[in-house]
């Protein structure tokens, strides 16, 4: 069912349809843009996020659920803009999911406490799929480079008691993904975080591309990383081999609802500033907001290169990944 639901959202995707017919199968919804570190390129680390610091509370995620087909989502991400383990009551909305068969996954600094027993065992008997880890570094003196405030003995710690209690309680989920952000400070270190990441039962994963605001990139992109993909992010469009990648995450606007931890909604994850929501699930329902004028407008826009601007305010006038999900086929 998962993957028929794909494919069909997919397929929507490829004909660039403004009103879609499918609902889209995946959910980000923020805990809550609150976080413990001060992480470079981050927004709520570095203090340009105008989204208000709130968590996720109960009664609101209750208001939100009830708004969204939740027989049409496939998979859910509960992070965002924060460390997700900050709100005490992530296990419940992780549960909330995971009891309906849907895939769940959140991503974590692990650096906010050393989390006892008791806690991992709850998190893994929530149903957590998925959880990836930012570990981007072997010694302190590079980790803290990028992410602010953090300590990696107890990153480290948490992950090696994660391992602990899933073995104990004869459990393989969550999955536990190392993800090392590549840097200058780090590339040196690849090799040395693999065997890490396996001596705490993790796997081991290197983004291909680690974003920077523009002007930062002599600062924060690795040499490994340019002299194998050059200065373009990629990402790939799921598709058969006729057709090659595209250098965006515009195709949020066909398969993902994006959700604040008040409800608001936006188009895309690049989403800071309250103003650009596309509406609110507390009061509207996913249906009349991802087939409303807006979100109709913004697809649009994002595909034709002769389209006016959009007549309020958004993020994909000024966005430099604009006109991402045209279908590049590849030439003979």
């Amino acid at each position: 069912m998962a993957r028929l639901l794909r494919l069909a959202n997919m397929a929507e995707i490829r004909w660039q349809r403004r009103r879609l017919l499918t609902h889209p199968p995946f959910l980000c919804l923020d805990p809550g843009p609150v976080c413990n570190l001060r992480c470079l390129s981050c927004p709520t680390g570095d203090g340009t996020s105008l989204l208000a610091k709130e968590f996720l509370e109960p009664d609101t995620f209750e208001r939100i659920v009830k708004n969204i087909r939740l027989d049409r989502l496939v998979h859910v991400n509960l992070y965002r803009l924060g460390e997700p383990l900050l709100n005490r009551h992530l296990a419940e909305y992780i549960r909330f999911f995971a009891d309906r068969g849907i895939f769940t996954s959140i991503s974590v600094n692990f650096s906010a406490k050393d989390y006892d027993d008791d806690y991992l065992a709850a998190l893994c008997r929530s149903g957590l799929d998925e959880m990836v880890v930012s570990v981007d570094g072997t010694t302190q003196e590079t980790y803290e480079k990028y992410r602010i405030g953090g300590h990696l003995e107890r990153v480290l710690g948490n992950l090696r008691r994660m391992a602990a209690v899933k073995r104990s309680m004869g459990l393989y989920k969550p999955h536990v993904v190392y993800k090392m952000l590549l840097n200058r400070f780090n590339q040196h270190q690849v090799d040395e975080a693999r065997k890490l990441a396996a001596s705490v039962d993790a796997e081991f994963y290197q983004p291909h591309f680690f974003w920077t605001p523009q002007g930062d990139e002599d600062t924060w992109t690795a040499d490994e990383f340019r002299a194998r993909y050059g200065d373009t992010p990629q990402t790939y469009l799921e598709t058969d081999s006729r057709h090659r990648y595209v250098d965006t995450e515009c195709r949020q606007l066909w398969n993902t609802l994006q959700v604040n931890a008040n409800g608001d909604v936006f188009p895309c994850c690049f989403y800071v500033d309250p103003s650009v929501a596309v509406g609110n699930l507390l009061y509207d329902s996913a249906e009349s907001i991802w087939n409303g004028d807006r979100m109709r407008c913004l697809r649009g826009y994002v595909v034709d290169r002769e389209a006016p601007p959009p007549p309020f305010p958004n993020r994909c006038a000024g966005c430099s990944h604009r006109f991402c999900t045209y279908w590049n086929k590849e030439r003979p």
